[in-house]
């Protein structure tokens, strides 16, 4: 088994100029959220619950440390209601690790600052289409 420590995940997501931008540095925490859409198709009589399937859903989260630049990138995708190209290395992108490749919609960003913490940001993102899985 090739397991690997959540230090080595990487996330680039484009700005709103197309240029790739790596977040690693900024962020704590991230993921990638895929679900399928199930609709119940059950009827009376039935002794257990039937389903079928719709469509697919993803989702990805980021949280880690307040910085302007990362604002910036971020509140020029939202000022624009643009989509963008976003690439998650769960394990790190050396060669032979695997990645997802897609396009998302930021939907949200927020920025907490406590007064017994270092000042934090969260953004949440919704997958368009099926992102493509890929080794580097």
């Amino acid at each position: 088994m090739a397991f690997s420590h959540g230090k080595s995940a990487q996330m680039f997501i484009d700005d709103v100029g197309g240029t790739e931008r790596n977040f690693s540095t900024y962020i704590s925490d991230t993921g990638l959220t895929r679900e399928l859409d199930t609709a119940d198709t059950s009827a009376l009589g039935d002794t257990h619950h039937q389903f079928i399937t719709g469509l697919v859903d993803g989702s990805f989260d980021l949280s880690g440390h307040y910085d302007p630049t990362v604002e910036g990138y971020i509140n020029g995708l939202i000022a624009a209601s643009q989509a963008t190209q976003f690439k998650y290395f769960p394990a790190g992108s050396a060669s032979g690790k695997t990645y997802y490749d897609g396009t998302a919609v930021c939907t949200s960003f927020n920025i907490t600052t406590g007064i017994d913490d270092a000042a934090s940001f969260t953004s949440a993102w919704k997958v368009s289409n099926r992102p493509t899985f890929g080794t580097a």
